[in-house]
């Protein structure tokens, strides 16, 4: 980012239990202030049956976040970053890999923890998480969800499967990925 400045709220809208469970990054244009929102997590009816957690302390979640930051900058030239459901798609599916493979090769990751699981602290969920960026049986991709509009979260899994045909085999070693991006190959 530059020496761009990265504000980072943390327990954003703590006073609002509407504004629960999630994490957000906006980018901006180069040369402004770049926003990280970590909120708090509390089961909700009919949607998630989680702890009462604190994003600030899932790394897996901050991680995926600043991805966010570092690739939109990257990609849209620093001005307009990912967009369309593609975009935002593969945004979202890059953010997962590198967010966990970057624990991965720090020996970040808690013990227990399927190292692909992003949010295993929000959630107090060690397989499924958020999202398992790597599990197919345990986040299912769908292609009839791009047709009918839907979030980049969703469709991101169709992402992740193309990187399970990349030469690694079935399921990349830590470091996997970052090798490609040094070598220029696998692209």
């Amino acid at each position: 980012m530059g020496g761009d400045p990265e504000m980072g709220v943390a327990r954003s809208g703590g006073n609002n239990p509407a504004t629960r469970n999630n994490a957000n990054q906006s980018t901006g244009a180069d040369g402004g202030v770049a926003l990280t929102n970590m909120y708090l997590w509390q089961p909700q009816a009919g949607a998630f049956y989680g702890r009462c957690a604190d994003g600030n302390f899932d790394n897996s979640v901050i991680g995926h976040e600043y991805t966010h930051a570092i690739t939109n900058r990257m990609i849209g030239g620093g001005t307009t970053g990912l967009s369309g459901a593609h975009g935002g798609s593969m945004g979202e599916s890059w953010s997962d890999l590198v967010s966990t493979e970057r624990l991965i090769e720090t020996g970040a990751v808690p013990d227990g923890v399927d190292p692909w699981v992003v949010g295993p602290y929000v959630t107090d969920n060690n397989e499924r998480g958020i999202r398992n960026s790597w599990s197919l049986a345990r986040t299912a991709p769908g292609m009839d969800r791009l047709r009918h509009g839907a979030m980049p979260h969703h469709v991101k899994q169709l992402h992740a499967v193309a990187r399970r045909l990349l030469p690694w085999g079935s399921r990349p070693t830590p470091g996997a990925a970052a090798s490609l991006r040094r070598t220029g190959e696998g692209t």
